[in-house]
């Protein structure tokens, strides 16, 4: 409801209540974000009210940045109630959830696991378009001027040194030749923001479109 400022992810799903599918007929399922080990029903709001830029990988698998300094994933395999009825009211598998701190320091007085780092969306490279592998999750990095990819559980962050602003808000890849190696995929992102004389450069700079491609291994060619 538009007076619920919890975060959520909304997964949705065709099926009827007798198990039979049929065209057209959906049902919505809400899940809240759980912070650390607790979840948000025992009132624990860290998660605050942004959680933009949900995505679903190969294995079903939901991912989502929150501002409380983490990239989510929720699976709902993992659910041990119900996942539909009067006790599914978004705060009933906070088993389903798990939280990956972001890179960088948490934020001034504040204890709780994450940072602050203020995420804007993820996106999940499914056909390694990265060189990072197949159904990797890579979040936008707007303070750490990067891109931050969690492959196998373990942080990637992929920094753009110069010039100093980088503030993404999207990526996609690209695979412009199936056998040409590293050289024939790349990750594709724009930086800009509302104020691009912000960028190192001053007034005057322009917009980036930046290309991210990784070597196999230092010496590859």
């Amino acid at each position: 409801p538009p007076h619920d400022r919890e975060p959520k992810c909304w997964v949705l799903h065709i099926s009827r209540e007798d198990g039979r599918k049929r065209p057209g007929e959906r049902s919505t399922q809400p899940t809240t974000p759980a912070v650390g080990t607790k979840a948000v029903a025992d009132g624990n709001g860290l998660c605050m009210d942004k959680a933009l830029g949900c995505v679903i990988d190969r294995s079903g698998v939901s991912w989502i940045p929150l501002s409380s300094g983490h990239m989510a994933s929720f699976d709902r395999r993992k659910c041990k109630g119900p996942l539909n009825g009067p006790t599914a009211t978004g705060k009933h598998c906070p088993e389903g959830w798990t939280l990956h701190p972001f890179p960088g320091p948490q934020l001034q007085n504040v204890s709780d696991a994450g940072s602050a780092e203020a995420s804007y969306y993820t996106w999940v490279d499914q056909f390694n378009t990265s060189g990072l592998g197949e159904n990797v999750p890579i979040a936008t990095g707007n303070a750490n001027e990067s891109l931050l990819a969690l492959v196998n559980g373990n942080g990637v962050n992929m920094r753009v040194p110069y010039p100093m602003g980088y503030y993404p808000k999207w990526m996609d890849g690209r695979i412009d030749d199936p056998n040409g190696g590293w050289k024939g995929r790349g990750l594709w992102s724009t930086f800009g923001n509302r104020t691009p004389f912000h960028i190192e450069g001053g007034k005057g700079t322009y917009p980036k479109v930046v290309r991210f491609q990784l070597r196999p291994d230092p010496l590859a060619r």
